[in-house]
């Protein structure tokens, strides 16, 4: 968080995580950096309605908190096309 206020980025924060929320916020607000542990990504790459929300916008992603699973990487990348 003081990397982004440092930078004068605009951040969008979300009360508590719910993967269908997070999708929704993504499609509507547009971030072009996505911060999360490896949980929200694999919870965001498990929704059932993944593909109905355009992710494109995330160009630049950052995991923290434990190990990021090679395949979720991928997977990620792949549907952002952003890099983790």
């Amino acid at each position: 968080l003081n990397f982004t206020i440092r930078q004068g980025y605009e951040m969008i924060l979300l009360p508590r995580f719910d993967a269908r929320a997070a999708l929704k916020t993504i499609d509507k607000e547009k971030p072009t950096i996505f911060p999360g542990a490896p949980t929200i990504y694999i919870a965001l790459l498990n929704h059932p309605d993944l593909h109905q929300f355009d992710l494109s916008s995330i160009k630049s992603c950052l995991s923290g908190s434990a190990a990021l699973p090679v395949e979720v990487k991928q997977q990620f990348e792949k549907v952002t096309g952003g890099r983790l």
